[in-house]
């Protein structure tokens, strides 16, 4: 059990005096669905989840009394809507893992960035809520790692479950086979346990299912406990297969005149039923744009993955030059789909910058370089300044 840290009471009382609203973002997500946290833009600001899609985390303050050691699996009611309420929580952009707050953090310093949650003497129950839509799905597939992020000599027994509801109300239900007794080991930050199980039937075919993966105030220091890649899949309902289009980053090119072809993937998750699967796929702008002559507009109708085949390729054509600038995107999307359910439809055609940017392009105007994030080739030159007396 570890008191509330002065930065939590320092936090909370910050809120309190500025009436910042806490931010959250419940939009259930369709499968397949992902978070591995490498994004640490999605989270920059304390207590604001509104750029995670699908996933909040809760402070879990559920007892006025502070209780230890409570097996999580035994916590099932709705400690966001009430009676009990839990606040929205998360620390953003923490870079010490011994941090003795509670709750939930990000630490986005970390070769690996992760959200992680830790109990507390105010913190009962951390958790996270994960929202998944499972119309026409099936099978619902849920994986994620839990990682010991302490190193210190602390050796709390960290227990962690996973928790269920069908629907926005009412009491969950725990998932036996998703519980971990003790996430954590003390003197080293290696411990990571998988869990990976599929939910029950009723999970099935429903427009909101969600999860709840919780630990609990440990007897003794409790430790951070990263929930880590998560991996949300299901199955189509009535035999039909979900049909994905993936994201694709490829070099511009820098033969001026030609053009570079993207060949997006487009895949299902089990061969194409009788009469195949047909689809519709259009490109819209990004930082890319037709009018800039970035690449070339798509809108193909009628694209079809033949029977008993599992994908196909939606080609862009992204234009070749000479300019160098940072990396560009435009964005390619599934429509009019039939024979088949819709899963990622949405996919991001990354233009990597091959040609040579000076370096006052690198440079920039701000404190920060436009090209941050690209990779760039200087031509053969320097800065230099002159003085006059």
């Amino acid at each position: 059990m570890k008191a509330l840290h002065p930065l939590r009471l320092l936090c909370m009382g910050v809120l309190a005096a500025t009436a910042v609203p806490a931010l959250a973002d419940s939009v259930a997500q369709t499968t397949p669905s992902t978070q591995a946290w490498s994004n640490v833009g999605q989270i920059s600001v304390n207590d604001d989840w509104s750029a995670v899609p699908g996933i909040t985390g809760y402070l879990g303050d559920i007892s006025a009394a502070s209780t230890t050691g409570v097996d999580p699996r035994t916590l099932l009611p709705d400690y966001v809507a009430g009676p009990v309420l839990s606040a929205v929580d998360v620390l953003a952009n923490q870079t010490n893992t011994n941090l003795a707050t509670g709750g939930v953090a990000e630490f986005d310093s970390l070769t690996d960035p992760v959200v992680a949650i830790q109990g507390s003497g105010t913190a009962d129950a951390p958790h996270l809520l994960l929202f998944v839509d499972m119309t026409n799905r099936q099978n619902l597939r849920v994986r994620y790692n839990l990682r010991d992020l302490d190193g210190s000599a602390d050796d709390a027994i960290q227990q962690v479950a996973l928790h269920y509801r069908v629907g926005a109300s009412g009491s969950f239900t725990n998932v036996a086979a998703a519980y971990v007794a003790d996430a954590t080991t003390a003197g080293a930050a290696t411990q990571v346990t998988a869990v990976d199980v599929t939910l029950p039937v009723d999970a099935n075919a429903t427009p909101l299912v969600v999860l709840r993966i919780m630990t609990t105030n440990a007897v003794g220091n409790d430790e951070w406990v990263g929930v880590d890649d998560i991996q949300l899949t299901a199955d189509g309902t009535g035999g039909l297969p979900i049909i994905n289009i993936s994201d694709l980053p490829l070099p511009e090119g820098n033969s001026v005149g030609n053009t570079t072809a993207f060949a997006f993937n487009v895949s299902l998750t089990a061969p194409a039923p009788a009469g195949g699967v047909q689809f519709n796929a259009s490109s819209s702008d990004g930082t890319a744009t037709v009018a800039g002559a970035d690449y070339n507009a798509l809108n193909a109708v009628g694209v079809s993955i033949p029977e008993g085949q599992s994908s196909t390729t939606v080609t862009v054509n992204v234009i070749q030059d000479l300019s160098g600038e940072t990396n560009e995107t435009f964005n390619l999307a599934l429509s009019a789909i039939s024979n088949a359910l819709a899963g990622d439809t949405q996919a991001v055609g990354t233009i990597q910058n091959d040609d040579p940017v000076e370096i006052f392009q690198i440079q920039g105007s701000g404190n920060t370089s436009p090209m941050v994030g690209s990779t760039v080739t200087t031509n053969d030159n320097s800065v230099t300044a002159l003085a006059h007396d």
